[in-house]
């Protein structure tokens, strides 16, 4: 395994005691396709074809209507042109009013109510697949607060973010099948161009007031979407990756160590980096909801990078997806066993 000279020594020994029980590493080949689809990295980094072969598994994606539905609403909610920051007091009450919203015996015309109040539409979307629950501003008040959606009925302990939707294409698209593919509670997309404001890098904003209540709600998992370009990337292992995990801190930690070997023996050493072990670059360290999950001791986060390849097959191939959710669900498992 290839250990960066800046892992402490904390890291260090956690990273080692994992190795020692396991027979393997992320820095070796454990995908269970022949070697020969790893042996070139063009072809794993430039064509979004040249991955997993289609065969069968447990993945039954939903209906296109119910996809077509919510991507509709979240782009009829993405139409702000200027951010306007909330106030303090603002940020504190609508973090409760998250978490009111997250609670399972939450009263749908209390919210509806409460949430007017602060200049959004609180809509109960009946889709094929059950009811969610939709937040939008209403379209005179759109100051690029978000927009959002909940899962009533029966859900996992689960939350999707998705800050970068214009400027990371095709993440509104994968946040939303990832939401109605799976049973997560609630999923968050930005509605406002990360140019004008991004939400992941500032500090007073509803995604961290979203964020807080997820925390303080004890949701076990929230999975934050990226999309980035291989081209950019300052290092040989950035051009060659096109999955790259990380809990936006600078220290690793087991069930984060676990979930890059489950996404490793899925789609090959090649294509799946976790920060910091195997790559120096994309380990989101200076995320804001990354640091909220620090500030509150908290080891729920997973920052997750895609390159643009790999998002493309993610929104077109259904099996892929499919193993992309599972590897997701093994996380969820630790997470849950980790909180006993």
């Amino acid at each position: 395994m290839n250990v960066p000279t800046h892992v402490n020594a904390v890291n260090l020994a956690l990273i080692l005691a994992i190795g020692i029980a396991l027979p393997f590493s992320i820095g070796t080949v454990l995908s269970s396709r022949p070697t020969s689809e790893h042996q070139s990295t063009k072809a794993t980094t430039t064509n979004p074809s040249s991955t997993l072969t289609s065969r069968p598994n447990e993945h039954k994606p939903q209906s296109d209507t119910d996809y077509q539905t919510l991507l509709k609403l979240v782009k009829r909610a993405s139409r702000t042109q200027n951010y306007t920051a909330p106030s303090n007091d603002e940020l504190r009450s609508v973090e409760i009013l998250f978490q009111q919203t997250l609670a399972p015996d939450s009263s749908f015309d209390l919210l509806r109510r409460r949430w007017n109040e602060f200049g959004f539409v609180f809509e109960q979307i009946e889709l094929e697949n059950g009811i969610i629950w939709f937040l939008y501003e209403q379209s005179q008040r759109r100051f690029g607060r978000g927009c959002y959606a909940f899962r009533k009925s029966k859900s996992d302990s689960v939350a999707y973010q998705a800050p970068h939707c214009f400027y990371d294409e095709r993440t509104r698209e994968i946040s939303s099948r990832l939401f109605l593919e799976s049973s997560p509670r609630a999923i968050a997309w930005n509605s406002i161009h990360r140019e004008q404001f991004d939400a992941a890098h500032q500090a007073r904003n509803y995604l961290n007031a979203f964020t807080k209540a997820l925390v303080k709600e004890q949701i076990v998992l929230t999975v934050q979407i990226h999309g980035f370009s291989q081209q950019k990337r300052s290092t040989d292992v950035g051009h060659e990756a096109d999955v790259v995990l990380s809990n936006g801190g600078r220290q690793l930690n087991a069930w984060i160590f676990h979930t890059g070997v489950e996404f490793t023996r899925t789609f090959g050493n090649q294509r799946v980096k976790t920060y910091p072990i195997d790559i120096t670059e994309l380990g989101a360290t200076t995320n804001s909801q990354a640091q909220i999950f620090r500030d509150l001791r908290c080891d729920g986060f997973l920052h997750i990078e895609l390159s643009r390849p790999f998002r493309w097959q993610l929104v077109d191939d259904t099996y892929v997806r499919g193993e992309f959710l599972r590897c997701i669900n093994r996380a969820y498992t630790m997470r849950c066993r980790e909180n006993g």
